[in-house]
Formats: structure tokens, C-alpha cells, sequence
């Protein structure tokens, strides 16, 4: 029987090829389609409605949508020319209660929690 050093084995384990985060990326689908359409089938079929939305440095709207109790929640990414892609989904989500959710409600609802801090997203990625 041939030993061979458990270093070996580990450094041959080290240059082994490992797949890159794009491949891996590959392997998961993802559903694109017009916002509304999408905004549509999430609240009529899945019973979720949008409860958090921030604007990505590069303009576009990321929003969070969640079912009653947070039972489903599903991460929506839009662009400025209207395409929406489901970036993640799952199911029991739990929010931290933070100061932010202070403010939240301070300034008035989404949009305006939005201006409050100097971001104003495109107007028509807001619409529903």
C-alpha cells in the first residue's frame, strides 16, 4: 500500500479547480420579467406586498416583498428600463427591530423615507 503525507493531500486539494462564482451563479434560474408583471404575480399568487425598497448605486430599485407574517418573502431587482429579475426567495423571514424603522415611519412611507436621506429613484420604477 502506497502512504502518502496528509499534506499532500491537502495541497493537491488546494490547486484542484473549483468552480468561479459565475458558474455557480449559472446553475441557479433566474425569472425576469416586466415590472408590473411581476409585481402582479407576486401579490396575486403568492399573497406578498412590497415592504422595503432602497435604490442600488447604479440606479436600480431592489425591494423586498413579504406574505402576512413573513411566511414568503422574495428580493425583486429592477432597472431603470423596467425589467425586473426575482434575485432571491424563501420563507421565514424575520426582521431586527433598528432605528431605521424609527425613521421609517417618521418621514412618512417609502418615497419619502427615500428623499429624506438625498436618494430620489426614478419616478416610473415606483409605480405599481
Amino acid at each position: 500500500m502506497v502512504r502518502v503525507p496528509l499534506s499532500a493531500v491537502f495541497l493537491a486539494a488546494f490547486f484542484m479547480p473549483q468552480p468561479t462564482t459565475a458558474q455557480v451563479m449559472m446553475t441557479v434560474p433566474l425569472v425576469c420579467l416586466e415590472r408590473g408583471d411581476l409585481v402582479d404575480t407576486l401579490v396575486t399568487r403568492h399573497g406578498e406586498r412590497p415592504v422595503g425598497r432602497g435604490v442600488t448605486d447604479g440606479g436600480g430599485l431592489v425591494e423586498r416583498y413579504e406574505s402576512p407574517g413573513g411566511r414568503t418573502w422574495t428580493w425583486v431587482l429592477s432597472t431603470p428600463g423596467g425589467l425586473a429579475c426575482v434575485v432571491a426567495a424563501g420563507q421565514g423571514w424575520q426582521d431586527r427591530k433598528s432605528e431605521a424603522e424609527g425613521q421609517r415611519s417618521e418621514a412618512g412611507g417609502d418615497g419619502e423615507f427615500m428623499k429624506a436621506r438625498g436618494v430620489v429613484p426614478p419616478r416610473r420604477l415606483l409605480r405599481e
